[in-house]
């Protein structure tokens, strides 16, 4: 899996916004991603902290962000 996640995300890019509850972090991206049909969403909870948990909802968005796009992600 872990391979399989490295080879999907390799040459793309990635961002990473952190902030406390309530600071516009939702609002902020969407406009930001507003302009592009290449978008891969993940919000993440806590449960998440669970290798396991986080794996599946990476590939999940990168699934969903692939069909949004038009691609198909082959993962291995």
């Amino acid at each position: 899996m872990n391979d399989a996640l490295i080879e999907a995300a390799s040459g793309r890019h990635l961002s990473v916004v952190s902030a406390p509850s309530g600071y516009g972090k939702t609002t902020a991206v969407a406009e930001w991603a507003s302009g592009t049909d290449e978008l891969a969403w993940l919000a993440l909870t806590p449960s998440d902290a669970e290798a396991g948990f986080l794996a599946q909802g990476v590939v999940d968005a990168l699934i969903v962000g692939s069909e949004r796009a038009g691609r198909s992600l082959a993962l291995k």
